[in-house]
């Protein structure tokens, strides 16, 4: 992906690529995106309900968690 981005912003005549991972684009598996919408599922009916507070704040927190697994950038400089 990040090369993809590359070769829409810069030109070049010659390059040298060394050092690449890469990784097969496709969809999350479904027992992921079956989870994610339990949670979402949950996050939503739970909010505002008396005496579900914690099971809403357990879902909401799940899911703010997976987002933030999946976007994390893991190409770090060191």
């Amino acid at each position: 992906m990040d090369f993809h981005i590359m070769t829409q912003c810069y030109e070049w005549e010659k390059i040298l690529i060394s050092n690449v991972q890469y990784a097969h684009q496709n969809y999350l598996p479904k027992p992921i995106i079956e989870s994610v919408l339990k949670l979402y599922q949950d996050k939503t009916e739970l909010k505002d309900v008396t005496g579900y507070e914690v099971e809403y704040l357990l879902s909401k927190g799940m899911l703010n968690s997976i987002y933030g697994m999946t976007v994390t950038d893991i190409v770090k400089p060191t």
